[in-house]
């Protein structure tokens, strides 16, 4: 056999590989309210958008999770503008420093046959944003937001699982 038909050469395929890993998110959204599913509960704060009104993605509460002092601004990533009552939610993800970049992002909702791809964002301002967002901090860990029509209206129940494959560190 050729080895001008492999895809990568063993060490270009090592290089690739090193320090990759993927992490699958089960969200459900019940009611309007998005919880993480599963029996292992990573450090983690969800909240569905209330128009700059969160009650759990504060400053203090980011803070105390992170153990670092404005690692992700809660009202920019977070605010009136960007968390849309009734079509967004958001979460922060604490990974202890360990994560470098985000390859790619996907979205899959059970509700529709939608799909969001994406790769990290350089920032996540308090703006109007579509579909999915993924921002590593500079202190290696992750904050996503999502915006859908009616995703976390009241009424809403729907299941979705985000995949994200990491560069860590």
């Amino acid at each position: 056999m050729s080895n001008s038909k492999l895809l990568y050469f063993q060490d270009a395929l090592e290089r690739y590989t090193r320090n990759r890993a993927k992490l699958d998110l089960g969200i459900a959204i019940t009611s309007g309210v998005p919880s993480i599913l599963g029996s292992e509960d990573p450090k983690i704060i969800i909240e569905r958008g209330l128009a700059g009104s969160q009650v759990l993605l504060t400053q203090t509460a980011i803070d105390d999770l992170l153990g670092l002092e404005g690692d992700v601004v809660a009202s920019t990533a977070f605010g009136a503008t960007a968390m849309v009552a009734d079509d967004t939610f958001g979460f922060v993800l604490a990974c202890g420093g360990q994560v470098e970049s985000v390859e790619m992002s996907r979205l899959y909702k059970a509700t529709a046959s939608s799909l969001s791809l994406v790769e990290s964002a350089s920032a996540l301002p308090n703006s109007a944003f579509t579909d999915l967002e993924v921002l590593v901090t500079p202190g290696g860990n992750i904050v996503v937001r999502y915006n859908e029509t009616s995703i976390t209206a009241n009424a809403t129940n729907t299941l979705i699982l985000l995949e994200m494959y990491l560069r860590l560190k």
